[in-house]
């Protein structure tokens, strides 16, 4: 039996490959019926992100398939919706504490977002101050404080978590996921609205 695939990409300063974060959700993907797919690209710096997100973008628009979907955390989420700049067909977006400007207006090569913020991430805020950085790519910002803020998208769900997590990778953590996050999580990649 074919599964659906769930692309899992985790942020830029992680040192393990998203295991202490996005692959927490590895199990969670799995109840949901779909097979979850690491795309490591290991730890990069701010210049690191500068240098490779373009390239990490196109690396991972080549892995997608029509009816994939991905869940991102950060700065994952700038390289996915690079991907989707470039062409990448995603059916479910699923973006946790995004890196990105809160006012980014998605390509129509994603069928669905679902965004998790919290205004308590401290480093999405921060990373409206090296914007700069990322000039020719995904713009950084703050959406992952803030939630999506730019023109009435009807594919765009926001979903603030500011009462439960006080951190920027805190709801990756597994006890979080037992909590509430894994089911809700499930909910959203099964959702066909």
């Amino acid at each position: 039996m074919n599964m659906k695939r769930v692309f899992k990409v985790h942020g830029f300063n992680v040192e393990d490959g998203g295991e202490a974060t996005i692959d927490n959700t590895s199990q969670y993907i799995l109840q949901a019926g779909f097979a979850p797919i690491d795309f490591d690209y290991g730890h990069l710096g701010l210049v690191g992100v500068v240098l490779f997100n373009h390239n990490l973008a196109q690396a991972l628009k080549s892995q997608l398939k029509t009816g994939d979907s991905v869940v991102a955390h950060s700065n994952g989420a700038a390289i996915a919706v690079r991907a989707a700049e470039l062409g990448a067909q995603i059916d479910t977006l699923i973006l946790i504490n995004p890196a990105l400007k809160s006012d980014y207006q998605f390509p129509k090569s994603i069928r669905k977002v679902v965004i998790y913020w919290t205004k308590h991430d401290k480093p999405v805020k921060i990373s409206r101050a090296v914007r700069w950085l990322t000039i020719g790519m995904c713009k950084w910002g703050a959406m992952g404080a803030t939630g999506y803020t730019g023109p009435e998208d009807d594919r765009v769900t926001n979903f603030d978590m500011s009462n439960k997590i006080f951190g920027h990778s805190d709801v990756l953590k597994p006890i979080q996921l037992k909590l509430w996050f894994g089911k809700n999580l499930v909910s959203k990649l099964r959702s066909d609205a």
